[in-house]
């Protein structure tokens, strides 16, 4: 079972020294004009306009018609060809956060209902063009960043203002396609910087200043937003860098020193885009940082980072409806890797969506949660108490079908918990461990199939009533994870009491099922195509299992209950 990953970074008063002037003031004409003018542009541009727009942008950094940079607003004026001009730009190159924020705005409170939904469409239309960043994500970073030798590094740590530029130069030399030039100066500074760990214990952040960075070549996520903003910038695209606050897996969040943040929003073309260099570098592990390259957060979309960043200015959400604190609390964490791996929440308790599951959910001892997720990816499960103490045998994870899966959740008491959900594709671990007995047949053969999981999901349960076994869940074998359809209806409770008798509900697309003790092998009855049932008398003995077969002879442990 992988670890919990939680990323941490601190983003101090030092940064905002360094960037005066980087927070936007009011309005400079009224909100009003300005949703006039995003009305005009409505009908200036259609979504094939648009399109088109991106497509032709896309072979250039800053190519195509450019737009007002968020923050901004349309400027006023009496001309009309300014006014068309204007509103022409603004469906071409929409500025969403300032759309945004004009929705919100007390202005918006004047607009008929009629007004009101037009503005919700035109936004969600522009917030759902396909962007073809997603193509530019990749396991490894580029190779071209060798070309930045130890002695042009050494030149821009000892003077970045004349010697950054040419490294930049040399790095994005002969690429024109805007999207892989960020790239390169993401995969660089992934690669290049390690996460500076002492800063965590100090109470004030020092070294984030370019020389230091690149001289030491460590920094926190204030050294690697600079870093990245000031490259992009000599590359010849505009970026920014955003301030706020981030949340992993694993801690206790609150929007407070230790979890504040900082990355960054590039433009490409006519559109924004965010990079977090931070995330992507590396993260942390079982109190260790480890040093790793993702593009998870290059170019991701917007949603995508509601549920981990929260910026300090709700416009950089760049999303039509802004979240406020109370909003960004109420979701459950979920990492990049949820949609990396393509999951989907089918249900969960009292909750649905994908992936808008609330952050803490109610329970009476067990709860459930489904998943979709594409065929060859396995999900699996942990839970922790208030203390961060993982519960033994507390999550089941049984696969209905090639692309469902069902957790549940099992509490050893009335109190509250961490529930952590976990996926990897299938065959990316090391080893399997496997065991027969007895030696004669029928044989039974366990197996433990090792995938590398991370996890991707997780939030609060709030439980009313205990769980009344110990262990709480049986006992899975790899079998039951790997092939779909194996799924334990009863009994579920981790022990079975001695003598008492336990209906056992199995369903399964092996030919037989049987319960297997000692060296005894009891068969279920097989009631419908995959449904195999039996009331069943426990033995005094220690150990109970449920084993599969084609052939009734060789059988696969899938299930292991304790005796008491």
């Amino acid at each position: 079972m992988a670890a919990q990953l939680s990323y941490t970074c601190r983003y101090m008063k030092e940064m905002r020294d360094h960037h005066p002037g980087r927070r936007h003031g009011a309005l400079r004409s009224p909100a009003l004009l300005a949703i006039a003018l995003l009305f005009a542009a409505i009908a200036f541009a259609s979504c094939s306009s648009i399109t088109a727009s991106l497509s032709k942008s896309s072979g250039a950094a800053g190519g195509g018609v450019a737009g007002p940079a968020p923050g901004t607003a349309p400027s006023s004026t009496s001309s009309n060809s300014s006014i068309a001009n204007a509103a022409a730009a603004a469906a071409l190159a929409p500025d969403i956060p300032e759309l945004a924020r004009i929705f919100s705005s007390p202005s918006a409170a004047s607009l008929t209902p009629s007004e009101r939904a037009k503005l919700e469409q035109t936004l969600a239309r522009y917030t759902s063009l396909e962007s073809p960043a997603p193509q530019y994500r990749s396991e490894k970073p580029d190779p071209r960043t060798n070309r930045v030798t130890a002695s042009m590094l050494a030149a821009a740590a000892k003077d970045p203002a004349r010697n950054l530029p040419a490294l930049t130069q040399t790095l994005t030399a002969g690429e024109n396609d805007p999207y892989m030039r960020i790239k390169l100066i993401h995969d660089w500074i992934a690669e290049t910087i390690t996460y500076d760990v002492s800063m965590l214990s100090k109470s004030t952040v020092t070294g984030q200043d370019l020389e230091t960075v690149l001289s030491t070549r460590r920094a926190v996520c204030s050294g690697y937003a600079r870093l990245f903003e000031t490259m992009a910038r000599y590359a010849g695209f505009d970026a920014k860098t955003i301030e706020g606050y981030a949340r992993g897996l694993g801690s206790v969040f609150a929007f407070d020193q230790r979890n504040s943040h900082a990355w960054n929003m590039v433009r490409i073309g006519n559109f924004w885009y965010l990079v977090d260099v931070t995330f992507d570098a590396g993260a942390f592990q079982n109190g260790t940082y480890q040093k790793r390259y993702r593009t998870d957060y290059l170019f991701p979309p917007p949603v995508q980072l509601r549920y981990t960043h929260f910026p300090e200015n709700p416009a950089w959400q760049l999303f039509p409806s802004p979240l406020d604190r109370a909003g960004f609390l109420s979701r459950a964490v979920v990492q990049s890797a949820f949609f990396r791996y393509g999951l989907k929440i089918a249900s969960s308790g009292s909750a649905s969506g994908a992936p808008d599951l609330p952050a803490i959910q109610k329970a009476a001892g067990i709860f459930a949660l489904e998943l979709e997720a594409p065929d060859g990816v396995l999900v699996d499960g942990s839970m922790f108490d208030a203390k961060g103490r993982e519960i033994e045998a507390s999550v089941l994870a049984s696969r209905l079908s090639p692309t469902r899966w069902k957790l549940m959740f099992a509490m050893p008491a009335a109190a509250a918990y961490t529930a952590t959900v976990f996926a990897g594709r299938s065959g990316s671990g090391a080893s399997a461990a496997a065991a027969t007995a007895p030696a004669s047949p029928p044989a039974a053969t366990q197996s433990s199939a090792s995938t590398r999981l991370e996890s991707v999901l997780q939030f609060s349960i709030e439980n009313s009533k205990a769980w009344p076994s110990s262990p709480l869940l049986p006992k899975v074998y790899g079998r039951y994870h790997n092939l779909p359809g194996e799924l334990l209806e009863s009994p579920l409770a981790g022990s079975l009491m001695t003598g008492e008798t336990a209906r056992f509900v199995y369903r399964s697309s092996a030919r037989h099922v049987a319960i297997i003790y000692d060296q005894n092998f009891v068969p279920l009855n097989k009631t419908q195509q995959d449904l195999f049932v039996l009331d069943f008398k426990v033995p005094r003995t220690s150990t109970v299992k449920l084993g599969v077969s084609e052939n009734g002879a060789d059988y696969q442990i899938v299930l292991a209950w304790v005796v008491r």
